[in-house]
């Protein structure tokens, strides 16, 4: 049986419940630059995407620079209080680390990522974080998440990837990981996750430490 060093995840949806904080940039900057707002689940249906790809989708027409400006300085102000931590999240990462267990970030937000892990109170808890700002390529490249696993000194065969999009799920997989965990408290369901070929399914943060056992 394959032993398990370290374990990598997303950011967005994963950790941090950042629903609200995403939702509600994407309809303000899209509306206040007098672009058509969907409906959310048109944008669950990019969620896992860079920003810049998100914006380019949403509005084809616009400038996709100024949006993607906007939308970082809502991020970085205003709709800060919308972020938190998925439940029994703190419980984990200290689980893990009384393991020994190796862990990373790798995320396709940019380098404000760090900010809300600081400010959730978890950014001291991971040996290595990438972001999209961070490599050239983005998930479902495994660029960033190799780039982390270099940074853990560990072998991507010795690894797990643990996200909540096919984004995350395709980047584990084209990195070669032990297996995929897929999460589905969100932005995308069990089924999409299976789609994208989850190895497993957390519909907890609970079930990780579960899963993680029959590896060891």
């Amino acid at each position: 049986m394959t032993q398990i060093d370290a374990v990598i995840f997303d950011a967005d949806g994963t950790l941090l419940d950042t629903r609200e904080f995403i939702f509600q940039a994407l309809e303000r900057t899209l509306g206040e630059h007098g672009h058509t707002v969907p409906s959310r689940d048109v944008f669950t249906s990019y969620m896992g995407a860079h920003l810049v790809d998100m914006y380019a989708a949403l509005a084809p027409d616009g400038d996709v620079a100024k949006l993607v400006a906007h939308h970082r300085e809502l991020h970085d102000g205003e709709l800060l209080y919308l972020v938190a931590a998925y439940e029994g999240l703190h419980e984990l990462l200290k689980h893990m680390r009384d393991q020994r267990m190796k862990l990373g970030v790798c995320t396709n937000r940019g380098a404000g990522a760090r900010d809300l892990l600081r400010q959730i109170g978890i950014l001291g808890d991971f040996d290595a974080v990438v972001t999209a700002d961070d490599v050239k390529k983005h998930k479902p490249d495994p660029e960033g998440l190799l780039q982390a696993l270099d940074n853990l000194g560990v072998s991507a065969a010795r690894a797990v990837m643990v996200g909540d999009t096919p984004a995350d799920i395709g980047a584990g997989i084209n990195a070669g990981v032990a297996f995929t965990i897929g999460v589905t408290h969100g932005f995308t369901t069990e089924e999409t996750l299976r789609e994208a070929g989850a190895d497993y399914i957390a519909h907890h943060l609970n079930d990780i430490p579960t899963i993680l056992a029959k590896h060891t």
